[in-house]
């Protein structure tokens, strides 16, 4: 229940963005923590709403163009669990949404199909 309402505050906040511009700062350890916890608030958000139910996750954090920061992230390939995390919040983000960027779209598709034969990966449902 608590981790319910810190989730909530965060919404209610916008923390978002503040998540966003950690990557500015070029500190691959707080990139990793910061794509972590955004990760883990689109899954929950994603969690709780229809398969087609529009949600207001993705128009807040394409507002400011936040989605690319994260494909961003994801280019720089910091590490295994940060591709992962990266590929896994832009696929939530765009469920039931067209990825227009092509390059995008292609390297996101291409790292979710190897995800699914990852052995070690334990996010699969």
């Amino acid at each position: 229940m608590q981790s319910d309402q810190i989730r909530n505050q965060i919404l209610i906040k916008k923390a978002y963005p503040a998540l966003i511009r950690i990557f500015i700062y070029g500190d691959a350890e707080v990139e990793i923590n910061a794509i972590a916890s955004i990760h883990i608030l689109i899954t929950q958000v994603i969690q709780e709403t229809e398969d087609d139910d529009p949600y207001q996750l993705f128009d807040e954090i394409q507002q400011n163009n936040d989605v690319s920061k994260i494909y961003e992230v994801f280019i720089r390939n910091i590490n295994k669990y940060t591709r992962d995390c990266c590929s896994m919040s832009i696929g939530y983000l765009y469920r039931s949404r067209e990825i227009r960027d092509q390059k995008m779209r292609s390297d996101i598709i291409q790292y979710l199909k190897l995800l699914t034969d990852d052995s070690d990966n334990q996010s699969k449902t």
